[in-house]
């Protein structure tokens, strides 16, 4: 992506985020693509106005059927909520937003469903058990170094998050664990490429489309479902 082009894409993540925060109650939104309702709680990132957050559920849930998921960062726990669905054999969830934690544990509740969620900064917090897939739909920028903890839904600075979900997951996956990671090419794809190599690791796509990202249409991504694969 070009400068302009940048800038543009990062004025759109600010006012999607402005309306994310302009909610001050409850409410319950629809996901078409999944045919499931969800309730969203203020100061959680929502996926009413991005679609990326429907897609990944989609392909990680039927991914995740008999087998135990950890879904990081699970604001709404709509993927794990679907993977739930789907007959995902145990599921867990973090998020660093108490909100989130939250609103995740209100909706796997809503859905007749159980997980351990914990309020942590990637696997912080967690128990000792291990999982067969662990998924993340990671902030696509790193321009910025957010104050806000909404916006950490949009930008982990530097990516210093993802190294520390890459270079730690081992300890927290299963003999032949898949570590996850929702993305797009808009989100620095040459710099998770490094990352997954600094750890070992060679990076796959495992299923990719071309969406609108935003509600009103105006940006159109190729949305990726990577793999970190061990070399």
């Amino acid at each position: 992506m070009n400068d302009i082009n940048r800038i543009r894409w990062l004025k759109e993540v600010f006012e999607i985020f402005d309306h994310i925060a302009s909610h001050n109650e409850p409410y319950r939104w629809k996901s078409e693509k999944l045919d499931i309702e969800i309730d969203i709680f203020p100061r959680v990132f929502s996926p009413k106005y991005l679609s990326d957050s429907e897609w990944y559920a989609d392909k990680v849930g039927f991914m995740a059927e008999g087998k135990s998921l950890l879904e990081v960062g699970s604001g709404t726990g709509l993927a794990a909520v679907w993977a739930g669905i789907c007959g995902a054999s145990r599921l867990a969830a973090t998020d660093i937003n108490p909100m989130a934690v939250k609103n995740t544990e209100h909706n796997l509740a809503l859905h007749g469903l159980e997980a351990e969620v914990v309020n942590g900064d990637i696997y912080d917090g967690l128990s000792e058990k291990s999982y067969d897939i662990i998924f993340w739909n990671h902030p696509f920028n790193i321009e910025y170094e957010p104050g806000d903890i909404i916006l950490r839904a949009a930008f982990d600075h530097d990516f210093n998050g993802l190294r520390k979900y890459v270079s730690e997951a081992e300890s927290h996956l299963n003999e032949n664990g898949r570590l996850l990671l929702g993305s797009a090419n808009y989100a620095h794809p040459e710099k998770i490429g490094k990352i997954a190599d600094e750890s070992g690791y060679r990076l796959e796509i495992v299923c990719a489309e071309n969406l609108p990202l935003f509600s009103h249409d105006s940006f159109k991504a190729e949305l990726r479902l990577y793999e970190f694969v061990k070399k």
